[in-house]
């Protein structure tokens, strides 16, 4: 059973993040999750982790 005032921070979470891009969800293998946990120690959170990667990558593919 879903209250009114669920069903508002539903439709105002839906709102604020609709025209923002998300990365999808992945199962990781022991290993790669171990690789993102060393990275992230390095970079302060698996997203910066995840992003500094896809900068290194687009430099290394001359896209930027």
């Amino acid at each position: 059973m879903t209250t009114e005032a669920q069903r508002r921070a539903a439709a105002n979470y839906r709102a604020r993040n609709a025209n923002r891009a998300r990365l999808p969800g992945v199962f990781l293998t022991p290993e790669e999750a171990e690789l993102l946990d060393e990275l992230a120690e390095i970079y302060g959170t698996k997203r910066d982790a995840i992003i500094e990667g896809l900068k290194m990558l687009a430099k290394a593919h001359k896209m930027r």
